[in-house]
């Protein structure tokens, strides 16, 4: 741990609080400072900073005082990928310390990206960007993508899209919670072979939808483009399902609401997962799907009594007596 800095914090008035990890209880605000070396995802060291934390006591809120600033890849994660306006910070003992970082960052350091919530341009931005970055990285380890998300902005959508096909690495998705509109498209565009989903998830699909207002010429126009993009969308679900064109017009036309099953046998994924792969196992472990049942065969019935023959007399039904 590097030497202690400190901060100074205004209140009502001002007060200096301690670096060293004690408190000081100024006009019900708990002031908390401790010195950490912020670190970004990729595990370089950005700056020594104070973090200085403070709790209003009376209202249970927490709020992050100006002197707490983060570096820049922290500040992008709270942004809407990671579907928070807050930071979640996880520190991780160093033989010299600390190191902070917020989760997502952590993960990306795994080669994970999290699509979460509604996709924007600015969710797209920070997707895009960590995709390339893990290309830039090594263009042959595999990228793991996990998707909970409603669908938004098409535009937004088909830019991942599009960078999920211009890098050279393979993409595994994964559907957790949901995958709706366009994150269906995001999950279906994985690499074949490698696009799974968890047991109780739900995966939708349906055709654009929009509106304009103005001159008829101008909404016109509107529609024609829109159009477009149905049909631009419904070419690329029948490319990553190979299912034919007419089939997924058909589909589309509606909201479309799948199990994981019923997505597996659509070809939007490829399996259904419990469990990743454990040590020693060549297979994960797979939602297996149940057998058609049989149809119910009638009940034997009892042989009837051949008659008896001339010269035999039928069996007599008593024991004999001892």
């Amino acid at each position: 741990m590097h030497p202690a800095q400190s901060c100074v914090e205004e209140s009502s008035h001002t007060h200096r609080c301690r670096a060293d990890g004690e408190t000081c209880l100024c006009d019900a605000v708990l002031c908390w400072t401790d010195s950490f070396i912020m670190y970004d995802a990729f595990g370089s060291a950005r700056r020594l900073l104070c973090m200085s934390t403070a709790f209003q006591l009376h209202s249970g809120k927490q709020s992050i005082k100006p002197e707490s600033r983060t570096s820049d890849s922290l500040r992008s994660a709270g942004s809407g990928s990671v579907g928070t306006r807050f930071q979640i910070l996880s520190s991780v003992p160093q033989g010299r310390g600390e190191r902070a970082y917020d989760i997502y960052s952590r993960l990306l350091r795994e080669r994970i990206i999290c699509v979460m919530g509604p996709i924007d341009d600015t969710v797209a931005s920070l997707v895009i960007a960590q995709l390339l970055f893990l290309q830039s990285e090594s263009n042959n380890k595999p990228i793991h993508m996990y998707i909970n998300s409603p669908g938004g902005v098409v535009t937004a959508g088909l830019a991942i899209y599009d960078t999920m096909q211009y890098i050279l690495n393979p993409i595994s998705t994964w559907c957790v919670g949901q995958a709706a509109s366009m994150g269906s498209l995001l999950l279906a565009a994985g690499t074949s072979g490698m696009r799974h989903s968890l047991p109780n998830a739900r995966i939708m699909v349906h055709q654009p939808s929009g509106g304009a207002r103005g001159q008829a010429t101008d909404i016109a126009i509107q529609a024609e483009e829109i159009l477009k993009l149905k049909r631009q969308i419904n070419t690329i679900y029948a490319k990553h399902t190979r299912q034919p064109l007419e089939t997924i017009e058909g589909v589309m036309e509606r909201d479309r609401y799948m199990s994981p099953m019923e997505a597996q046998d659509f070809g939007i994924i490829d399996r259904v997962l419990v469990h990743p792969p454990q040590a020693g196992q060549d297979e994960p472990e797979l939602v297996q799907k149940e057998p058609p049942a049989a149809a119910a065969s009638p009940s034997p019935q009892p042989a009837a009594p051949e008659p008896a023959t001339s010269g035999q007399s039928p069996p007599s039904s008593h024991k004999p007596e001892p």
